[in-house]
């Protein structure tokens, strides 16, 4: 699992921090919105499923109009009735983009987690990107999974 602070875009290829544990707080961070993507399994196997949690964690500020969205590379197809979220939103796919509804507000320090099973189609190294904005951080925040499929 990757928590990244806010202002950071993580380069394709850059794998999350060991154990998947959300980086300690630093003054670049500390007040800002979290995003993480968690792989339940890498690397994949064509033919198979698989799932990918999203995971938002709020600063100590509250925040509104939070924006999710994720971008799955033709190799993997999303499954928006298979979601599951404590967020209380639902999805639109479009393409092989899932948008989700608006987050009204999120509170200090809260949680929300978005489970999204695929369908993974063809072999290939490729990423998951997940994008959020909201009032708080009005330029996108970004994080990147690289997903290793390989063969049936």
């Amino acid at each position: 699992m990757s928590i990244l602070p806010a202002r950071d875009v993580v380069p394709d290829g850059a794998g999350p921090p060991a154990g998947g544990v959300v980086p300690p707080t630093t003054p670049g961070n500390a007040n800002k919105i979290q995003l993480g993507i968690t792989s339940f399994g890498n690397p994949v196997r064509a033919g198979a499923r698989a799932t990918y949690q999203i995971i938002i964690q709020n600063g100590p500020t509250d925040d509104e109009q939070v924006r999710l969205r994720v971008l799955f590379p033709a190799e993997l197809t999303p499954d928006p009735t298979t979601i599951s979220t404590n967020a209380g939103v639902r999805a639109n796919l479009v393409g092989n983009e899932l948008r989700f509804e608006p987050i009204a507000q999120i509170r200090s320090g809260e949680r929300l987690e978005f489970q999204i099973s695929v369908t993974v189609n063809q072999p290939g190294v490729r990423n998951i990107t997940a994008e959020l904005v909201s009032r708080n951080s009005p330029t996108p925040i970004r994080t990147i999974e690289k997903v290793d499929i390989i063969g049936r």
